[in-house]
């Protein structure tokens, strides 16, 4: 096929996909009940008007009043106060008003995010490359599970992206504030930390933990103190006494006991869980110690947040855009093609749309093996970047040593 015939291939597939995503996009803003942005609004609603959501004995009050919002089955949470006082600006909008601004809002913050990573790392690719990115943005089957719930995963990636763009701008302080976002927004991203930590990189460091002091006190203030202590409790008795093995959670660790469910002891099943954990964890620390490459670094950390984490949901997916498509840049720069089937590999684990929800076979015991197809793919982009991280530091070294 002749080089021109790829490249007109190559703008269809980007602008099939691009097309295919924001007619579902229309029809969601139609359509859909945007579930858990309708949860976010209550939550902050409650919490702005003194209830403490948390709290086991206010539970059936706050589930009557629930129901006037959703038929839906009332769950605790299981974001932060601090999240909800950002939503609190929401509730002085009408509910689907709301949503649909939410909507807008959190698409605004993809196509910055993209600019951002196009802006950082892909300059030099030529236009083709565009479609590409287009194509890998908008086949990705998570950002549809996005869509329709209305989560606030396309907020996380930004606040990554920026604070990663701060970083290669030499604006750690900056950066660390707009990372303590990311943070407060989904939790497990506090990972990032031990990575500057381990770096020395202090301003960063310190730029995350004020802003999120700083957000938590604001919370506090605006909600009480009684309901920040009962949001750790919640989440103690949730994710660290106890691992949660839903069926949508796609962790590692609750794969892990859904896998091994009437074979071995929950206790068992635990400590395997933080023994891969810690595998991995040990690895990013070996792969980043004597590398200079602070965006593969950064990426590396925030794919361990999702290996590491107790929740996972597949919308949360999307923050993986970042190293997706830092990855797919530098592989075509370094010209690194026996890495692109692992790339391909990991990238349809996560991309295509499947699920056994619906199949009571595949919850529990050896058939639940069936499950680990999304955090195979998460694997395998840690273990793909980790690769490309030691050829990158390998090539810096022998050039290094050629100049000496």
């Amino acid at each position: 096929m002749k080089r021109k015939s790829v490249y007109f291939f190559i703008i269809l597939a980007g602008f099939l996909a691009v097309m295919t995503y924001f007619l579902a996009l229309a029809k969601e803003i139609k359509d859909s009940p945007f579930d858990d942005y309708k949860q976010y609004w209550f939550v902050s609603f409650m919490l702005e008007n003194g209830h403490n959501v948390w709290d086991v004995n206010q539970q059936d009050r706050i589930e009557d009043l629930w129901h006037n919002f959703s038929e839906n089955p009332y769950a605790k949470p299981i974001h932060s106060s601090g999240f909800f006082l950002c939503m609190v600006p929401f509730t002085f909008l009408p509910l689907r008003a709301g949503a649909i601004v939410w909507l807008v809002l959190g698409h605004l913050a993809l196509l910055i995010s993209l600019w951002l990573i196009w802006k950082m790392y892909a300059r030099k690719i030529g236009s083709d490359g565009i479609f590409v990115a287009l194509f890998l943005v908008f086949s990705f089957w998570p950002v549809r599970e996005q869509l329709v719930m209305g989560q606030p995963n396309f907020f996380i990636l930004l606040f990554l992206t920026l604070g990663l763009f701060m970083i290669n701008r030499n604006r750690p302080f900056s950066a660390g504030l707009i990372l303590a976002l990311a943070v407060l927004f989904r939790e497990y991203f506090v990972i990032l930390i031990l990575y500057f930590l381990w770096k020395r990189k202090w301003k960063v460091t310190l730029g995350i933990i004020l802003g999120y002091l700083m957000i938590k006190a604001c919370a506090i203030l605006a909600f009480g103190l009684d309901k920040e202590i009962a949001y750790w409790q919640y989440m103690y008795s949730t994710f660290v006494s106890k691992h949660a093995s839903y069926i949508t959670n796609y962790s590692l660790s609750a794969n892990i006991l859904r896998i091994g469910k009437g074979l071995l002891g929950e206790g068992i099943l635990s400590s395997i869980a933080w023994l891969f954990s810690g595998v991995f964890l040990f690895r990013a620390l070996a792969l980043t110690k004597d590398a200079e490459n602070p965006g593969l670094e950064f990426c590396l950390f925030v794919i361990l947040a999702f290996l590491l984490s107790p929740w996972v949901h597949e919308s949360h997916y999307v923050a993986l855009y970042l190293p997706i498509l830092i990855l797919w840049f530098l592989l075509d720069e370094a010209e690194a093609y026996n890495l692109f089937p692992l790339f391909i590999s990991a990238y349809l684990l996560l991309a295509l749309r499947y699920s056994f929800v619906r199949f009571n076979m595949f919850y529990a015991g050896i058939p639940a093996i069936a499950n680990l197809g999304k955090p195979m793919g998460v694997i395998l982009l840690f273990f793909l970047t980790g690769k490309l991280l030691r050829k990158k530091t390998q090539m810096s070294d022998a050039k290094e040593t050629n100049e000496c």
